[in-house]
């Protein structure tokens, strides 16, 4: 028995390389809020500058994504909110492609938020971007 699993851990470190991982836990998700006007779908141009320096960092900082979640985000007292909260989130998918993130996968929502009082001062017209970076050895 013991000849046996010395010979299986020769085999194992024969076979090739091992690597290890430096940790057991994944990498936090980058976060960014991409803000938008009362009932309109489009991105004012400082969003779209800020959206853009996020993803640029977020491409030199992470060369290996695993993917990104975007979820369009409406105010119920919104004009057609279920229906802006998709247009919101296809616009914050649609700039972040032209802004570089084209191979990722995307996993797209949207949401109606519904305010828990009038103190509630979340501001829901916005699209939450998430990208989840990766390790490049694939084990974090």
């Amino acid at each position: 028995m013991l000849s046996g699993l010395i010979s299986g851990a020769v085999l194992l470190f024969l076979t090739g390389p091992s690597y290890a991982c430096d940790s057991v836990e994944s990498l936090p998700g980058q976060n960014f809020d991409l803000m938008f006007a009362q009932n309109s779908a489009a991105v004012s141009v400082e969003q779209a500058k800020r959206l853009e320096a996020w993803v640029s960092k977020m491409l030199s900082q992470f060369p290996v994504r695993e993917g990104v979640a975007v979820s369009g985000v409406a105010e119920s007292a919104e004009i057609e909110p279920d229906e802006l909260s998709v247009r919101r989130a296809e616009s914050a998918q649609r700039l972040l492609m032209h802004f570089g993130l084209k191979q990722e996968r995307y996993a797209v929502h949207s949401y109606v938020y519904q305010r828990m009082s009038i103190q509630d001062n979340e501001n829901a017209k916005r699209a939450e971007i998430t990208l989840l970076p990766g390790c490049s050895d694939h084990c974090c």
